[in-house]
């Protein structure tokens, strides 16, 4: 059980490491799977949370001169647990910030360093942040959710909605 949780959150962090190229914020239309009525509590938390556009998603606010801390993420369509988050963070040594400046860049702060980048909104309400990741682009759609008058900023390598990294301020 330890190596399957090991294993998915190396997955995910090669997911976002890979930081695949995407056309814009819209995300594909969620497929409505029909649940048989002998489902097991277990099924349903994996069916429930499958994409971040079936949650409560807002219009991106102003982010300069804010910093984003790590507080979560869907992997595959399945909510992380908390020893994913600590593993997550541990690989990052110990903290993982996305931080906006006024003038349109931004830094991915890692406790093994900053990468630089730049971010800008585009249009469906969301925004592109794109960091140099030793030459190459490593880039996010990220789009926002109101969860309980908490807003979350969700990054995505892709704009499937199955695989983010949730921050909050």
């Amino acid at each position: 059980m330890k190596y399957l949780k090991l294993k998915k959150t190396m997955a995910f962090a090669m997911v976002m490491a890979m930081g695949m190229a995407f056309a814009g914020c819209g995300g594909e239309e969620a497929e409505v799977v029909e649940e048989p009525a002998e489902t097991t509590e277990v099924e349903t938390e994996e069916v429930t949370g499958a994409s971040v556009y079936d949650m409560p998603l807002t219009e991106a606010p102003d982010v300069s001169d804010t910093a984003w801390v790590f507080s979560g993420g869907l992997l595959d369509g399945v909510e992380m647990e908390q020893s994913d988050l600590d593993e997550t963070l541990e690989m990052y040594g110990g903290t993982l910030q996305f931080v906006f400046n006024a003038d349109g860049t931004a830094q991915m702060v890692q406790g093994g360093g900053t990468l630089d980048g730049a971010y800008e909104y585009l249009e469906n309400e969301c925004m592109q942040v794109v960091f140099d990741y030793n030459g190459s682009e490593l880039k996010y759609v990220c789009v926002f959710a109101d969860l309980d008058g908490l807003t979350v900023l969700m990054a995505m390598p892709d704009a499937t909605g199955t695989n983010a990294l949730y921050f909050v301020q």
